[in-house]
């Protein structure tokens, strides 16, 4: 995930940025000309933001204020969006921890839980996504290499630990262990 740190100081709105940043949705239809000219509405947004942001950055020049009020303040709604969407289970938690016991089938007997578990292999058998820019450069290589276990649970619990499993979000006390699990928004709109 980004943050503010990542993004540059002064932010020009300019049609290589808008190419960039992907097609603006506004409130009322706007014109190509407008977008070339600076012209466009406060209320702009940008769902289709590239994740290059080097490549973002390297688009931008000066720009007078309001233009750099205006990106900046949708680059940062967009930045916390997508740290929602990915990452906040909205409480339901009480659900599928605390009622299912979801995270105890997920965990399997070994790790405290029941049953088998859920593998990686298994998770991503089922239609679950990994989040590869989640993981270390070490875990990517270890990957690339078959050095981890595909079949293990263990391995799931890795990835809930660092975020990387899309959709599930693991809950875990000051041990390491999985006392709960959340679903999040990207569990069903994530393709």
């Amino acid at each position: 995930m980004y943050s503010l740190n990542d993004l540059p100081k002064k932010l020009t709105l300019t049609s290589p940025l808008v190419a960039a940043l992907g097609s603006p949705a506004y409130a009322e239809p706007t014109t190509q000309a407008a977008i070339q000219n600076n012209q466009v509405q406060q209320n702009t947004t940008f769902p289709a933001m590239s994740d290059n942001v080097d490549a973002i950055v390297n688009l931008l020049s000066s720009a007078n204020l309001n233009d750099q009020l205006i990106v900046n303040n949708n680059l940062r709604q967009l930045m916390e969006g997508r740290n929602t969407f990915r990452l906040d289970a909205f409480g339901d938690t009480a659900f599928w921890g605390d009622t299912l016991k979801l995270h105890k089938a997920i965990a399997g007997e070994k790790l405290g839980g029941v049953g088998p578990g859920v593998s990686p292999r298994t998770a991503l058998a089922v239609g679950l996504k990994a989040d590869v820019d989640a993981l270390s450069p070490d875990l990517v290589d270890a990957l690339k290499n078959g050095q981890v276990d595909l079949d293990d649970p263990a391995s799931t619990q890795a990835l809930l630990k660092v975020n990387a499993v899309i959709g599930v979000k693991g809950v875990f006390d000051d041990k390491g262990r999985m006392t709960s699990v959340g679903i999040t928004c990207a569990l069903c709109r994530t393709r």
